[in-house]
């Protein structure tokens, strides 16, 4: 009976000792920034405009970021296994129908263009992409009487945080 309690209490003892705490990212931890936008008059440059029932979506899939916002401020995520992520921005978006159609609104496509700089954070949190050498370009559309965006200002080339605007765009 000695002999099982002695061993008993041996087992538990290896058990507790070799338990590690959880690696659990804590919430403060700086991770990945995404791209601030914001948007402002074209004629009154100083005085900012929500574009009507804007619609953000990656160009070459069907996930919409934003729907039908009428905000003047976004931030939006940029790619972090390629050099280059293509949005388009669509004012006036219609409501999607039962069919997930997205017939109306007028569509700007844009395209970032980057390099990213990974850092090692830690083994909870893993790695983190800071995007640097950012570059912003509006689409051509066959027709540019339809386009929307006017122009675009880059303010920032690194995107290491989301606290300051990296982007204004003008419409």
């Amino acid at each position: 009976m000695i002999k099982y309690t002695f061993f008993s209490l041996a087992l538990g003892l290896m058990l507790l000792t070799s338990c590690q705490r959880d690696d659990i990212c804590p919430e403060s931890t700086e991770t990945t920034p995404q791209v601030r936008i914001s948007f402002f008059d074209f004629e009154e440059r100083d005085i900012p405009k929500p574009p009507a029932n804007l619609r953000v979506k990656l160009s070459d899939t069907d996930s919409i970021l934003l729907n039908r916002v009428n905000v003047a401020d976004i931030r939006i995520p940029l790619r972090t296994n390629r050099n280059v992520t293509e949005y388009d921005f669509i004012l006036n978006a219609a409501v999607i129908d039962t069919t997930g159609e997205d017939a109306t609104g007028n569509p700007d496509r844009l395209l970032f263009a980057y390099a990213r700089d990974e850092i090692y954070i830690n083994r909870a949190c893993s790695y983190k992409v800071n995007f640097i050498d950012l570059n912003v370009d509006l689409q051509p559309e066959e027709d540019a009487s339809t386009t929307w965006i006017k122009e675009i200002n880059l303010v920032e080339e690194t995107i290491a945080n989301e606290t300051n605007t990296h982007i204004f765009i003008y419409h």
